[in-house]
């Protein structure tokens, strides 16, 4: 008998310490607790019911918000599981906020082609100074939403995001005011030269007798810059050409030609090319694999 009480002790002391950890590095991204109306935000869908889809606020501490289902997709469907899956990550338009209720209302269609890449970019970075954060935090062995209120909410204010401050700090370590090591060192770690992603969205059409094959023929030019170049729909007559390397730059100059390729052939196919965004970084190889990344955002701080 006081084997089992004392052996429950143990457990209950466990539990209490690994809930205490758990808590200790937890934290919003932002000083804001609610994103405010209008924002254009991240979220993991929690579940999907006749009601709409539930999305847990990734940069918000994983508040919760709802996508209605007249606000998922303008296609008539009998159900919100036809156009969202429980575990995907979704972007999505802030239409209301009820603070006292805690109710977000959402919108998926409201979010435009160049908000989504927006925000792809900004959450890549987000993340980022949020990881380093939590690093930061934890060599200090310091709560993680104390340590944003004396240090990082009010450097982004400063520096315009946590993020920018960190990459003018690895330039010039005299910007780091406070915890001047354990900065260094956690940017260092979270830091490291990686690949980017470059991409252009283009309009791409074709209404003779054969424009699909039109259209496909068209993008299949942009091989013959690079391999590496893919295209993908992101819905008719709208498309993304991108490629993820180390060299920025490059990427620009690939994806570019590869974008006149395109519209080379098209044009002398009968068809018509526009310019939806011209090339530009959106940032690490983790955006182009957004919609299969985990619910382990801060995991990947983990030492």
């Amino acid at each position: 008998m006081f084997n089992l009480f004392f052996n429950n002790e143990i457990l209950n002391i466990y539990l209490i310490v690994l809930l205490k950890t758990m808590t200790h590095f937890q934290c919003r991204y932002h000083e804001e607790k609610y994103p405010a109306e209008g924002d254009i935000v991240v979220g993991k869908v929690s579940q999907v019911t006749d009601l709409g889809v539930f999305i847990l606020l990734t940069e918000y501490n994983n508040l919760e918000g709802l996508i209605v289902i007249g606000e998922l997709t303008r296609k008539r469907i009998s159900s919100a599981q036809k156009a969202a899956k429980t575990g995907k990550m979704e972007i999505a338009s802030v239409s209301r906020v009820d603070q006292s209720k805690g109710y977000i209302d959402l919108s998926r269609l409201k979010v435009t082609p160049q908000e989504r890449v927006d925000c792809l970019k900004n959450h890549h970075r987000n993340k980022l100074a949020h990881n380093t954060m939590i690093t930061i935090a934890k060599r200090l062995d310091k709560d993680l939403e104390e340590l944003y209120t004396e240090f990082g909410w009010p450097l982004a204010k400063e520096y315009g995001s946590l993020y920018n401050f960190f990459v003018q700090a690895q330039e010039n370590n005299d910007l780091i005011k406070e915890y001047k090591e354990e900065v260094l060192e956690s940017i260092k770690l979270r830091f490291k030269p990686s690949k980017v992603k470059v991409m252009a969205q283009i309009k791409v059409n074709c209404f003779r007798k054969e424009g699909i094959h039109s259209i496909k023929r068209a993008l299949s030019a942009v091989t013959s810059i690079n391999e590496n170049i893919e295209v993908t729909l992101i819905k008719p007559p709208i498309f993304s050409v991108f490629i993820v390397l180390k060299d920025g730059e490059k990427g620009i100059l690939e994806i570019n030609q590869a974008c006149l390729a395109i519209k080379k052939d098209i044009l002398i196919l009968g068809g018509s090319f526009d310019f939806i965004e011209k090339p530009q970084i959106i940032g690490g190889k983790d955006e182009e694999e957004f919609e299969d990344e985990s619910d382990s955002d801060d995991s990947e701080a983990e030492e």
